[in-house]
């Protein structure tokens, strides 16, 4: 018997040499991703939310959701314009608010606005830009107002001639959403100031004493950063920027901290959001209104994906402009996304339908091009088509499902194409287009 354990000590021992440099290290897009589902399970322990910002950072996380808080900004104009945010990203209408509102939010803010466009400090100043624009009103004395407040260093500052990395962060942000192109001297100029200010991926503002990066500073950097299409910076701020997450998902302010804090686990949560989806949502809540008609009716979750399906062509908008972001998906027209996003060299020299029909994306030799599909079709195909491993992972709701069908979901939970939410995959449910551009974002970045 000694032969075999002297065998068996030899290979252990083997093991433990192998140096630990092959193991392949976590992306930092990865390492965000875990970082999120950490907050998915922090927000899913409160019962209200403290602020705006957590309710703009919840949007992008499945199986979290809540009423919109209160704000309590100082600045009439402030107020406004983030609870217009809120509305926006929620899905509802800025001008009528929701039945328990006060109302009419944009016209409450013009009515704040200043004869030379000003609204207040740099971070109002965006703010109300932001809300402007997501209901499609471009205002060129207000973009004037706060492109007037950039410093001689490139940067903003909310008081004195110095810049600040949290107000050029708002700024940059403003800036972008009202139509300042990413190459002009103003957004450059705003981007190299954050860019000297980086020390180690992170940033230390302008008035802390004990020159300490801050979290905060970096969360709102990596939103300007992501709104700029300045991924390589975005990188490094993302990858600092983690360090300050606790293992319950909330992030402290100051790495010596022991305790979370709830104001940066909302704006670390909310960058990060933006880091992984490769969009800013609140320059996307402008951006879009300007080229689809029923924005408002899109969900801050989906409005990355649904600008990214629109920019490679793999979806369309229909003659009035509009998405129909809520509209049923069919067999036809998931075939068309499906093959747009797959094969967007279009390699496959076959119509949609038929590219399905040869590579056995669906069930049967005949396909019935106007039928909805539902959801457990829609698993089959990305399991046929990525030839994914059938997997034994189960939903809640599997007993809802078609046995043939039920490996094919499992294999595509797995994967992380489609994960339902809060652990349901509603198998014989519809598929809307606003989901269906979810899917042909990760398609195309796959």
């Amino acid at each position: 018997m000694k032969k075999p354990l002297a065998i068996i000590a030899a290979i252990c021992l083997l093991i433990v040499q192998i140096p630990m440099g092959l193991a392949q290290p976590i992306s930092t897009k990865d390492a965000a991703k875990n970082a999120l589902t950490l907050s998915t399970q922090y927000y899913k322990t409160l019962k209200t939310l403290p602020t705006w910002w957590d309710f703009m950072a919840v949007q992008g996380l499945t199986g979290v959701g809540f009423h919109m808080p209160k704000d309590n900004s100082t600045s009439i104009a402030g107020k406004q314009a983030i609870e217009a945010l809120m509305l926006l990203a929620g899905g509802e209408n800025p001008y009528v608010g929701t039945p328990d509102s006060k109302g009419d939010r944009i016209t409450s803010l013009l009515a704040q606005r200043g004869q030379n466009g000003s609204f207040g400090t740099v971070s109002v100043q965006a703010l109300a830009l932001l809300a402007l624009e997501g209901v499609g009103i471009r205002d060129a004395a207000a973009q004037q107002s706060l492109l007037s407040q950039q410093k001689a260093d490139g940067g903003f500052a909310f008081v004195g001639d110095v810049g600040d990395v949290d107000a050029t962060a708002f700024a940059i942000l403003g800036m972008v959403a009202s139509g300042v192109t990413v190459d002009s001297s103003a957004l450059q100029s705003a981007k190299h100031f954050l860019d000297m200010s980086r020390v180690d991926g992170g940033f230390i503002p302008a008035w802390d004493t004990e020159k300490q990066p801050n979290p905060c500073s970096a969360a709102m950097a990596l939103s300007a950063y992501m709104a700029m299409g300045a991924t390589a910076e975005a990188d490094l701020v993302a990858a600092h920027l983690l360090q300050f997450q606790r293992a319950d998902g909330m992030f402290v302010y100051a790495l010596k901290d022991t305790d979370g804090d709830p104001y940066t686990t909302a704006q670390a949560t909310m960058a990060l959001g933006d880091y992984v989806s490769g969009q800013c949502r609140l320059t996307n809540l402008a951006l879009l209104s300007h080229t689809v008609s029923d924005r408002a009716q899109i969900g801050t979750w989906a409005l990355g994906y649904v600008q990214t399906a629109l920019q490679s062509k793999a979806m369309t908008l229909d003659a009035n402009q509009a998405f129909c972001p809520k509209a049923t998906v069919t067999v036809g027209e998931f075939a068309t996304t499906l093959k747009a996003a797959y094969d967007p060299s279009n390699a496959f020299d076959a119509t949609p339908l038929d590219w399905m029909l040869k590579k056995d994306l669906v069930k049967g030799h005949v396909i019935e091009a106007t039928r909805a599909i539902t959801r457990q079709e829609v698993a089959y195909a990305l399991s046929r088509l990525y030839q994914l491993s059938e997997s034994k992972l189960r939903p809640t709701d599997a007993k809802s499902a078609s046995a043939e069908y039920l490996p094919h979901i499992g294999a595509v939970m797995a994967e992380g194409l489609m994960v339902g939410s809060r652990n349901e995959f509603r198998p014989t449910q519809t598929l809307n287009r606003q989901e269906m551009a979810k899917l042909a974002a990760i398609i195309l970045g796959k």
